[in-house]
């Protein structure tokens, strides 16, 4: 499902069924990122955005907040309907296709978001997209990352390891990653620091790297 046809037919179904899942945990990350950079208006990216719940809850905090929505057409054409539910459309421009080719002005955004994305890329990839992302962030700036996280030996908690399984199945290199495997990734890709949210024992748990 990692590849464009696959990716376009797959996840526009996908993208609205998991709002309910990942909207309060969006929520959470907005405060967090508010406590270091303070009130806004930001400049935001959302890479692979799918519905936007992970950009959304940044738009309705603040009316001058503009986000920059990555991701392919036909998910892109999902999220402007959804979007325009919540009533911040307006807020949201569309970059459309993959990552890999859509090419962002440097140092550019005070927030970058990865929401459930790094686990389908697999490991070389990620590297480069957070790479991507650390160019993309102006100093100072924070990337927020979602993913099910393992333990550092891979072998716990159960839900993140099924969902390996998965990402074997269904993507070309797909993977889980331990938080201090993605910490060491991050750091490698130029990140400063790297923060777990103290709330973070979610299905769904988040770090912040800080550029």
């Amino acid at each position: 499902v990692n590849q464009d046809a696959k990716a376009e037919e797959v996840f526009p179904n996908l993208a609205e069924s998991i709002i309910p899942l990942n909207y309060a945990i969006a929520l959470d990350a907005l405060n967090v990122v508010k406590a270091r950079l303070g009130d806004g208006p930001f400049k935001v990216l959302d890479v692979a955005a799918g519905s936007a719940v992970w950009s959304i809850p940044f738009a309705q905090d603040h009316a001058k907040t503009m986000v920059s929505a990555l991701d392919f057409p036909a998910v892109l054409a999902v999220m402007e309907r959804i979007t325009k539910r919540f009533e911040v459309e307006k807020q949201f421009s569309n970059l459309p296709g993959n990552w890999r080719e859509v090419k962002v002005e440097p140092a550019s955004f005070d927030v970058i978001i990865l929401g459930h994305i790094l686990h389908s890329e697999g490991l070389e990839l990620s590297r480069q997209l957070l790479k991507y992302c650390a160019q993309a962030l102006r100093p100072g700036g924070i990337l927020v990352i979602a993913e099910f996280f393992t333990n550092r030996e891979k072998t716990a908690p159960l839900h993140p390891l099924m969902f390996g399984l998965n990402m074997y199945l269904a993507t070309t290199d797909g993977c889980v990653f331990s938080r201090e495997e993605m910490t060491a990734l991050c750091t490698e890709a130029g990140f400063s620091s790297v923060v777990k949210h103290s709330s973070s024992d979610y299905v769904s748990p988040l770090l912040f790297a800080i550029k």
